[in-house]
């Protein structure tokens, strides 16, 4: 395994002083990043984390701006940098790669990611009654395109349809599983393998000009509603042309507009684990407190693809939304200052921890399962030694555990 060389350049000076509580939704706070030297490997949990991103694939140069509220989920280590936004990501990329203009045709040698909005082609605007479905367990949607039946007209819950563009008629591509290719079992789903043209291409066919194909989920989407996290997790390829071709993930509160995130370029030699923090989602912030929405995957192609450009566009498999319970499973009594390690599940970034009803003089997130309550001498007397206390671990949304008994 390559070890990725980092070295981080501070590009601007501005201040983080608004807190993810207090900012709206369409503009969370962020940290800008710019690191040298990146593998791929290493770039790989950008994809899930940024707001927008710019990957040199030559150099391994890295510009990112990060939501400070998934900075956790990034490798130790890599959580450092200024104030960011579109300003100053914009300084950044003019810094780092001169002449460069985000959303223009570079062919492969760059991966971007950045936020979008698309609105539904008319001819498509209503959605097929299917009914939502009820939270099972933490895992509230679930598709590895492996069982039938897949599609909406054959009574699955999934709808694939063309927008339509100039070049080709509706219904020439759109996604279809297949067995080309797949992450795990035999099937994944694939842009331009289905519709009148598309279901007569051999595998690795590559894609036409302006296609527009979308890859929706029917039912609304209802079992986030007060989870205290959620998560968007998908595997993916793509072989695509930078700043032409682009590849949506998108969700929407009306069922027309749909605001989230594109990606372009070439990431085709391994699955990509694309894990998308659902209470942070660029331009709405925290689903879990919006009662419903609709989810789409999108491939479009513009109209100046060289002949020399063979790719096939993007492939999915193992698409779920998990959401998690909020819970506290151990305390153990940690020493040298003393401290209680604080194992579970559903802890966010910015959560407090308590006892008897007193919050703790200090606390350290490690991760959703995982919470250090410091103090020293102040924290040993909060737990007086044979005597039973009441822990509990409080979310910046409210959302608290049960009470944990705790004896040391």
């Amino acid at each position: 395994m390559r070890r990725p060389v980092f070295a981080l350049a501070l590009v601007a000076l501005f201040s983080c002083l608004t807190l993810f509580a207090a900012a709206p939704a369409a503009s969370l706070p962020t940290r800008l990043i710019v690191m040298k030297g990146v593998s791929e490997e290493a770039m790989a949990p950008f994809l899930s984390t940024s707001e927008r991103m710019v990957w040199d694939r030559q150099t391994g140069t890295l510009v990112a701006d990060v939501p400070d509220v998934v900075l956790p989920a990034l490798p130790e280590g890599t959580v450092t940098g200024v104030c960011g936004g579109i300003e100053p990501f914009s300084a950044a990329l003019a810094e780092e790669f001169p002449g460069f203009i985000l959303g223009t045709p570079v062919g492969e040698r760059y991966v971007t990611k950045q936020p979008a909005a698309l609105v539904k082609p008319s001819s498509a605007r209503q959605r097929p009654a299917a009914p939502s479905l009820e939270r099972a367990e933490d895992i509230c949607l679930s598709e590895n395109f492996e069982t039938t039946p897949i599609w909406t007209e054959n009574g699955g819950l999934w709808w694939h349809y063309q927008g339509g563009q100039p070049d080709n008629a509706v219904g020439d591509y759109f996604w279809l599983d297949t067995n080309c290719d797949h992450f795990d079992g035999g099937w994944d789903c694939e842009a331009i393998m289905g519709g009148t043209i598309g279901q007569t291409l051999p595998c690795e066919a590559y894609y036409d000009y302006n296609t527009d194909s979308w890859l929706e989920f029917a039912p609304w989407i209802t079992c986030l509603y007060g989870a205290p996290g959620a998560y968007l997790d998908f595997y993916g390829k793509l072989y695509t042309q930078t700043g032409l071709d682009y590849f949506y993930y998108v969700v929407s509160v009306d069922g027309q507009h749909y605001i989230g995130y594109q990606i372009s370029g070439s990431l085709y030699s391994t699955w990509y684990d694309f894990n998308q923090n659902l209470r942070a989602w660029t331009g709405l912030g925290d689903l879990t407190t919006v009662p419903q929405f609709a989810l789409a995957f999108v491939f479009q192609s513009g109209r100046n693809i060289p002949q020399s450009f063979v790719g096939w566009g993007v492939r999915l498999d193992k698409i779920t939304i998990n959401t998690t319970s909020l819970s506290i499973a151990s305390v153990t009594k940690m020493g040298n200052p003393f401290r209680l390690s604080i194992s579970g599940g559903g802890f966010l970034p910015g959560a407090q921890i308590y006892i008897n009803g007193v919050r703790t003089p200090g606390v350290a997130y490690k991760s959703g399962s995982l919470m250090i309550a410091k103090g020293g001498a102040a924290l040993k007397a909060m737990c007086p030694a044979g005597q039973p206390v009441c822990v509990t671990v409080v979310n910046p949304n409210g959302g608290t555990t049960p009470c944990y008994m705790y004896s040391r």
